[in-house]
């Protein structure tokens, strides 16, 4: 009577069987709104400045600029290219004039004198401005009153 079981175990066990796959199939439904929810909470995570239409101010401290490829020319000014710089003011309108001597001869190095220096160039010169002190006007009011009589 191996083979042999009985009518009423075997419907027992197919409704078991019939159940469990049902819980299965919920759970398996749940899993992929489960699922559904995490891939739209990546790809909101996922989304910056770079890859949609977000300011770059919403985006968060880890997000990684796209690097610019390097250029061939050297960082600064290029040769060939004229400078800008700010023309001297004729020497009458110089405020002050300020000369600056070297304390050491430029050929053998020896200390040079105050006084005894002679010129052997024309000088290179430059300008600084300086904007005065601004100083505030007090001015006191005063309001004076009179009794009426002469």
């Amino acid at each position: 009577m191996v083979g042999r079981q009985n009518p009423q175990s075997s419907n027992a066990n197919e409704n078991m069987l019939v159940l469990l796959v049902l819980q299965l199939l919920n759970l398996v439904s749940k899993l992929q709104e489960k699922i559904i929810q995490l891939e739209a909470k990546i790809a909101d995570l996922q989304r910056n400045s770079t890859n949609s239409s977000k300011p770059p101010s919403s985006d968060g401290p880890m997000v990684q600029k796209p690097k610019k490829p390097r250029s061939k020319r050297s960082p600064g000014g290029q040769k060939g290219h004229p400078g800008h710089q700010r023309a001297l003011v004729p020497a009458e309108q110089v405020d002050h004039v300020v000369d600056h001597y070297p304390a050491r001869c430029e050929k053998c190095g020896s200390p040079l004198a105050p006084g005894a220096q002679r010129e052997s160039t024309e000088p290179v010169r430059f300008q600084t401005f300086e904007l005065p002190q601004i100083k505030a006007t007090v001015t006191e009011q005063a309001l004076l009153q009179f009794d009426g009589t002469p």
